[in-house]
């Protein structure tokens, strides 16, 4: 598998979306990323 397919796989695992020069964070991405986030807080 070339870089650009390990990179596919893993963004579209971890719940990214659309074209790979342009990804977008997923529904899914959002609802596994937001208890990190509200974790930390907020960013100076």
């Amino acid at each position: 598998m070339t870089g650009l397919g390990v990179f596919r796989t893993v963004a579209m695992g971890i719940g990214l979306q659309g074209k790979m020069t342009a990804t977008t964070a997923g529904e899914t991405f959002k609802q596994a990323i937001a208890p990190i986030l509200a974790a930390i807080g907020a960013l100076p």
